[in-house]
């Protein structure tokens, strides 16, 4: 008889730590990030290293969870390719809301990510360059339409007219319209 006699405490630490190994690759799954998912799995990264070097978890289930992490991805980028981000409706400078008072919505889809997707996708597609495509860009912004300001430099007067010219592109932005407009606006006379 070559079984050995498990006693009810160490079926009861095995099936917790079955349950903490599930709690992690599913976590991995959700984020792939290591010390996330050991907290999400309340054990330490010793803990998950131990667990590696033992085999208790396995390549194999830790490139499992991180190709589902990569379909996470994808469904988003697809999600923001063909449904869109969703945006509040404002008009006339105020959130326009359904018969409860809930803002509403209105979905814009990213034509960027789209076309993203189709040069990665399509054959047809795989040439494609964006007119626009730029060099550098941070945040967003390419480099040949950022300005920087050392604000310590302005005066209080400039520093407010800045701070005007920036909500008003902010507004802009986001749908809101602004009640006074007029040339001088940003000129202290």
């Amino acid at each position: 008889m070559d079984e050995r006699y498990i006693s009810p405490i160490e079926k009861i630490q095995e099936e917790q730590r079955a349950q903490k190994k599930q709690r992690f690759l599913e976590s991995m799954s959700r984020s792939n990030v290591v010390t996330a998912s050991c907290e999400s799995a309340a054990i330490s990264r010793d803990t998950f290293y131990r667990w590696v070097a033992d085999g208790f978890i396995t390549q194999a289930e830790l490139d499992e969870a991180r190709g589902r992490f990569h379909d996470l991805i994808r469904g988003e980028l697809i999600k923001r390719g063909f449904i869109g981000i969703p945006k509040i409706i404002v008009s006339g400078g105020r959130v326009v809301t359904d018969e409860d008072g809930k803002p509403l919505q209105q979905y814009f889809p990213d034509t960027r990510v789209l076309l993203e997707l189709a040069r990665k996708n399509l054959p047809e597609w795989s040439g494609f360059k964006f007119e626009d495509e730029p060099e550098h860009e941070e945040d967003g912004i390419p480099d040949r339409f950022r300005v920087t300001f050392d604000i310590r430099k302005l005066d209080k007067e400039q520093y407010q007219a800045l701070k005007q010219i920036a909500q008003d592109i902010y507004d802009m932005e986001h749908g809101i319209v602004a009640s006074t407009m007029h040339e001088d606006r940003y000129r202290n006379n």
